[in-house]
This record gives C-alpha cells, sequence and structure tokens, in this order.
C-alpha cells in the first residue's frame, strides 16, 4: 500500500504539532486548533451566501467566491489564520471527511507555502504573500532563487453552471486533498495492520467504514487507491516476473 511522501510528510507533521495522535476513528476537532490557526464552523445546510455574509460580519473580505449554492464544506484562508465551513447537517462520517479535506487543503494548499515563504525569505516576506504589500525587486530575486513562490493565490471554488469542476488544477488539488484527507483519518500503514491478510477491496472498505469512520463512498475510493488495479506488460508475464 503505497503513501505519496509528500502525504505521509504533511500528516506526520500535523500529528507532530498536534502533540498527539488520536485514536481512530479520528474527529480531528480537538487536534486542528492544538496544530494549527485553523477555525471550525458547523453550518446547517450551507451555501456560498451563508460563508459570504460570515466573513463579512467579521470584516473579512473575500472576493471570487462565485455564485450562490449548496456545499458540503469549504475553506477560507489568509494571514495564516484558516476558517473551515461544514454543513452540519450532514451525517457524522460525512463531515469527518469533509473536515479532513478542508484541513488537506489547508495544509497542502496554503500553510505549506506560506511556511517556505517565511523559512526560506524571513518573517518579513510573509507581508508579500498575505497581500499586505508588493514584492520587493530583491525579493523577488530571492523568491526564485529559494524556489519559494512569494506571491500566492489560490481559488478553488470555480465550478460550471452545474456545480461541476472543469478546471484540471481545481480537479488535482482535490484530488490531492482527498489523498492527505485518507491518510490523516486512516493511515495506509494502520489499514494494512488493521486488514491483515484480507487484501480484497470488499474486506478494507468494511475496515475503512467500520475502523476509521470513513463514509461509504470515500472507503470505495480509498479501496481503489490501495489497491490499484494491476497491468502487467505480456513480456513481464513471459518471463515469470508476474502471474
Amino acid at each position: 500500500m503505497n503513501v505519496p511522501i509528500w502525504a505521509a510528510e504533511l500528516a506526520a507533521e500535523f500529528w507532530r504539532r498536534a502533540g498527539a495522535v488520536e485514536p481512530f476513528p479520528r474527529s480531528l476537532r480537538v487536534a486542528i486548533p492544538a496544530a494549527l490557526e485553523l477555525a471550525v464552523f458547523p453550518v446547517a445546510n450551507l451555501t456560498v451566501h451563508q460563508i459570504r455574509a460570515r466573513l463579512e460580519r467579521c470584516n473579512i473580505e473575500c472576493r471570487g467566491l462565485g455564485g450562490d449554492r449548496r456545499l458540503r464544506a469549504a475553506l477560507v484562508a489568509r494571514g495564516g489564520h484558516g476558517f473551515a465551513f461544514l454543513d452540519a447537517c450532514d451525517p457524522a462520517d460525512e463531515q469527518r471527511f469533509s473536515l479532513a479535506h478542508e484541513l488537506a487543503h489547508f495544509l497542502r494548499d496554503y500553510w505549506r507555502p506560506r511556511e517556505q515563504v517565511r523559512q526560506r525569505l524571513g518573517e518579513t516576506a510573509l507581508d508579500v504573500f498575505d497581500g499586505i504589500r508588493p514584492a520587493s525587486h530583491a525579493e523577488r530575486v530571492q523568491s526564485l532563487l529559494g524556489f519559494a513562490p512569494i506571491a500566492f493565490h489560490v481559488l478553488l471554488f470555480e465550478r460550471d453552471a452545474d456545480g461541476a469542476i472543469s478546471d484540471d488544477g481545481i480537479l488535482s488539488a482535490e484530488n490531492d486533498a482527498d489523498r492527505l484527507a485518507y491518510e490523516l483519518l486512516a493511515p495506509a500503514t494502520e489499514v494494512s495492520a488493521a486488514v491483515g491478510n484480507a487484501r480484497s477491496s470488499d474486506a478494507i472498505e468494511h475496515v475503512l467504514v467500520e475502523k476509521f469512520g470513513l463514509p461509504g463512498l470515500q472507503a470505495r475510493r480509498y479501496s481503489a487507491l490501495l489497491l490499484p488495479t494491476q497491468r502487467a506488460e505480456p513480456w513481464l508475464r513471459i518471463l515469470g516476473i508476474l502471474k
């Protein structure tokens, strides 16, 4: 069961910052505020309009949210802080995965790039990253030499008229967030230990639902990642390398 190195590293860093690893099934509700400046807001029947209204009440301007539509969850991050919104009407297992997904976005798409700027270019460069001021010529050069993009902006809210993802970049970011969410809630090594020698997709799905608390759809998707279809080249079969 292979895990992308970046996902394993970010998950390990999150639990290190949290100070303790939660037992399964993980809620993340205690670990998140211990590790990060990320607040969680469950909202009944979550919509884009509700997110915009809540941010406005906090004097936070957030452009580019698009038209109003129903949401299962969403993330807004600025100035080193994040706001994760969940639909409070969703079942507990769906809220668990939605929160892990938004946490994954925060870690991979916002927190890590911001930390790279801090580490490679210094604290003052965060003003540029956060959009407070433009980068100086020297900072732009340092950014290129340090491989730390200092001008950061990511918008993952865009959808087509039917609410579907039509941008390859957004689709890739969503898939990466799912992959990190799986590792946060059900690390591949723990899943492997739990299923033992029973390596069928049905067995893995059952464990992912019962032990790790994943929703059924996500359990199926994660199982497919952990047990990819083996497509061997004919010459490998001839040599007896694969049966």
